[in-house]
């Protein structure tokens, strides 16, 4: 693997994922949300390697992304329901 392919990946998720992690956070985003939706990170890596590197998903790899996703959201939702707030700033970012 090229050294700029990692260190373009180490930029990519050390400032602007955990920056905007972190960001989130100060702007109402509940740090026990914040580490489920921190989850969703490999969707951040799979699809560089598609556009970038020429990487292929199998169809297996696919339905285990969608049930993360699923999951994710499900948690996400009895969080908000239970009286967690979450601004939607804080949230997307």
């Amino acid at each position: 693997m090229p050294w700029r392919y990692l260190a373009a990946y180490g930029l990519a998720i050390g400032v602007c994922q955990f920056g905007l992690l972190f960001w989130g956070m100060k702007l109402g985003m509940p740090a026990g949300l914040s580490s489920l939706v921190i989850q969703l990170q490999v969707f951040f890596t799979v699809g560089p390697a598609i556009a970038f590197l020429g990487d292929r998903l199998r169809k297996r790899e696919l339905v285990g992304a969608a049930i993360a996703t699923v999951g994710v959201v499900i948690l996400a939702v009895d969080k908000a329901q239970s009286g967690a707030t979450v601004t939607l700033i804080g949230f997307l970012l």
